[in-house]
């Protein structure tokens, strides 16, 4: 059984990413063909990304980057508040 790249993805949503383009990426040596799968993305903070399809679904990849960003931003500040 093989694996298909009829299954669209435009239009969900990953995190805060929501998926509005796939694209094929370049072939990394030794890699699984599937994760030759990318996706351009638009985060809820208006940035555009290109992230692997897998990183993505799997939920590896949330943001662009800006929930991090966030996340280290309120713990530097409860920290501080202590």
């Amino acid at each position: 059984m093989g694996w298909s790249w009829d299954c669209s993805r435009t239009g969900e949503r990953y995190g805060r990413l929501i998926v509005i383009a796939e694209l094929r990426l370049a072939p990394v040596p030794g890699e699984a063909p599937w994760t030759h799968r990318g996706v351009a993305a638009l985060c809820d903070c208006g940035t555009e990304v290109v992230r692997r399809l897998i990183d993505v679904t799997s939920g590896k990849t949330r943001s662009c980057g800006c929930l991090q960003s966030e996340n280290s931003r309120e713990l530097m500040t409860s920290l501080r508040s202590r």
